[in-house]
């Protein structure tokens, strides 16, 4: 993974003409030198680390509105499968998956890949423990 970001980042890349920016996600926070050895300084110098941004904060989870507005007949439908009332699956949910909080002013978020394993799978887990292996 670090020599594909190294390639991309190291400015002799032929699609620079093509990208407007460039959004990347994952479980682990990058030092800007240390983890890119091989590409000048100056190159990272574009990079901005909008992590904790509040204008941000949102993008990389659903919100409520946007987990009842998607997901909501699919929660029903949990609901009834696991003989629950909708509040119970609503709040149960909630206890589960919406732990992030990207900034202190910001809304909280549900895991998008928890809410999607918890449809696919019909029952409440730690998926996002059972599939992550932060390795470099």
């Amino acid at each position: 993974m670090v020599s594909t970001l190294e390639s991309l980042f190291s400015g002799d890349t032929a699609l620079d003409e093509h990208l407007r920016f460039i959004f990347i996600t994952g479980v682990s926070k990058f030092s800007k030198i240390s983890a890119f050895p091989k590409i000048e300084s100056s190159n990272m110098n574009n990079l901005d680390d909008i992590s904790l941004t509040q204008e941000y904060a949102t993008l990389c989870g659903y919100t409520q509105q946007e987990l009842e507005g998607y997901f909501g007949d699919a929660l029903n439908t949990l609901a009834c499968s696991l003989n629950l009332c909708t509040e119970a699956i609503n709040t149960k949910t909630k206890q589960w998956y919406n732990g992030y909080c990207f900034n202190e002013n910001a809304q909280r978020v549900y895991n998008p890949h928890s809410i999607l394993s918890l449809l696919r799978h019909k029952a409440f887990g730690n998926f996002w423990f059972q599939s992550a292996t932060p390795t470099v």
